[in-house]
């Protein structure tokens, strides 16, 4: 069991002939090299793992947005160059 709270999802499934035995979280990176080292040392065993059909792509840092930064509000105060929209009261 981990120490910490938050874990790697179990991506990958272990396998003994035709019966799962386990699961397992699969790399981001160099997967592929991966199984094929695991299958190679467990092959004996006749223990290899079968990647999901599907593999998330790795994850990329996302730019940090604060919520409501896409609806911002005019201007209090009107800018230099900027003409007063419609709906804005004159001052």
């Amino acid at each position: 069991m981990s120490s910490s709270l938050w874990r790697e999802p179990l991506s990958g499934t272990i396998r003994q002939d035709s019966k799962v035995i386990g699961a397992i979280c699969l790399p981001e990176t160099e997967l592929q090299e991966f199984i094929d080292q695991f299958n190679h040392c467990y092959g004996p065993m006749r223990m290899h793992i079968e990647p999901p059909q599907f593999v998330p792509p790795p994850a990329t840092p996302a730019p940090l947005i604060p919520v409501g930064s896409t609806h911002r509000r005019p201007f209090r105060v009107p800018q230099p160059g900027f003409k007063p929209l419609p709906f804005d009261k004159p001052q």
